[in-house]
Formats: C-alpha cells, structure tokens, sequence
C-alpha cells in the first residue's frame, strides 16, 4: 500500500470516529435525557467506530452490491469488535466501561442483540450512503495536502490518546490508594477498639498481653508494606481529600461511561460516582 493510500484510509478512520462520537454523543443523550459526551478521548472521536468502519469498508468490499449480506455480516464484524474492545480493556484497565447485562439478549454484559442490530443498519448506510460522500470529499485534497492533513491528525490524536490514558491511570491509582487507606482505617479502627478493650481488661494479665502481641502483628504487617499506622482522623481526612481530588481527565471518563465499574474497586467508584453527581446537582 503506497502512503498516498495510506493517508486515504487514515483519513476515512478519523472522519468515521468524528460521526461515531456524534452517533453515540446523541444516542446516550437521548436514552439519559440530558447531554452525555461519550468517547474515550478528550476530542470528539470514537476510534472504535473508526476502527469498525474501516474493517467493514476492506472485509464487505465484495457484498456491497447486497443490502442484506452488509447487514448481517456487519452486525457481526461489528459485534466482534465490540466485545474484543470491552474485553482488552478491561484487561488493559482492570475496569468495565460499558456493561449490557441489563438487556435481556446479551454476551457477558460486552455486547447485545440491541445494538448489534443498530450497528448493521449502520453498516448499511455507510456502504450506501455516507462512505461514496465521504471518497469524494477526500478526493477533493490534493495528495500533499492530504498527507499535511493526516500528519497533523495522526499528532493530534496521539496527543490525545496519551492524556486519555494518563487520566484513566490517574482513577485506577485514585482507587488503589483509597481501597489502601480504607484497609488502614479498618485496621487502625481495630487496633483502638483492642487497646480500649485491654485498658478494661487489665486484670487478664495474659489476654492483655496477647492482644498486644496481636496488635503490634497488625503494625509490623503494614509497616512491611511502607505503610505507617496513623490515626482514624488523619485516615479519613485523606480518604475524603482523594474522592474530592479528581482531575478534569477522570471526571470527564465518569461522565462519559456511567457503567464504568471495577470488580476491585467497584465500592469507591460507586463513592467517587454519588460524590460527582451531588457536585452536578449544586451547579
């Protein structure tokens, strides 16, 4: 493939990413009554659908005369693509960025009959439909301000890409260090109660002894772990700083993916989650 082709199938990926964010932007907003920017990214654009067009536009090439092979063969192109992103980066992310699981015809939450249908009668009107316009519209560059185009997108999208993942790092490590403290607070919570409990006991000389035994156990393991046991005050002060502290790119991913929810960290994404839409709810 010469670069000129190159830079034409580039060119087709970023401009289908631009009408999927439009396509899920207004689907969402419509189901959730009010307005939801979706997509990975910061910009306006779903990759996926870029992705999903693309692979669509070489594999049906020889169907396209057919209206109903591009249906059924594009819901399941699509559908496949769909549940191999959802699963990739749930691995990638240790997190679940859309869940289906209340449809009744679905696969592991990752994909369902609903929105395989629609991406069909997409398939459809992109064959049809939008991609002859879109060939003329890209015929219309000439090649070197063709290839200028796609470079500057192919950086802006890199860019983008970077940051989103920044942000999406930024959540996982926000909740690794709250599920930490909140493991500390449990244990220093106990650590008190037993050191109440053994100032009330003191005339069991040999139970007080085991329990500071035990409790000093509970102090070397956290200490082991670089942690120091501080008091419940100080361990609540930074749980409450942590789920008031997020970042313009981690607000913006909860926006956009209300199912986002992490089998590990699920308790304190549900937290940070009631916390943003308080915030909303006061604006």
């Amino acid at each position: 493939m010469t670069f000129g082709a190159v830079c034409q199938w580039f060119f087709y990926f970023m401009v289908y990413s631009v009408v999927g964010w439009m396509v899920e932007t207004v689907y969402c907003s419509v189901i959730q009554r009010k307005f939801v920017e979706r997509g990975f990214l910061n910009g306006p654009l779903c990759p996926i659908y870029g992705f999903g067009a693309v692979i669509v536009l070489w594999v049906l090439r020889p169907f396209w005369g057919s209206i109903g092979h591009v249906f059924f063969l594009g819901m399941l192109l699509t559908t496949v693509l769909e549940y191999l992103t959802s699963y990739g980066m749930e691995k990638l992310f240790h997190m679940r960025w859309w869940d289906y699981s209340q449809f009744k015809l679905q696969i592991n939450g990752r994909v369902c009959l609903l929105n395989s249908v629609l991406f069909g009668v997409l398939c459809v009107f992109l064959t049809q439909v939008l991609h002859p316009l879109v060939q003329r519209l890209a015929g219309k560059f000439p090649p070197a301000a063709m290839a200028g185009l796609c470079i500057l997108l192919f950086g802006m999208l890199a860019a983008d890409t970077a940051l989103s993942v920044r942000a999406v790092l930024d959540l996982r490590q926000r909740l690794e260090q709250l599920e930490a403290l909140e493991q500390e607070l449990r244990a220093r919570v106990k650590a008190d109660l037993e050191e109440k409990k053994l100032g009330m006991e003191q005339r069991l000389a040999a139970r007080h002894a085991k329990l500071r035994e035990k409790e000093q156990e509970v102090l070397a393991a956290l200490r082991e772990k670089g942690r120091v046991l501080r008091s419940a005050a100080e361990l609540r002060e930074r749980i409450a700083a942590l789920q008031s502290g997020q970042g313009r790119g981690e607000l913006r991913l909860m926006r956009a993916f209300p199912r986002l929810h992490s089998k590990a960290y699920d308790s304190h994404l549900s937290k940070l989650r009631a916390r943003l839409e308080k915030a909303g709810k006061r604006k």
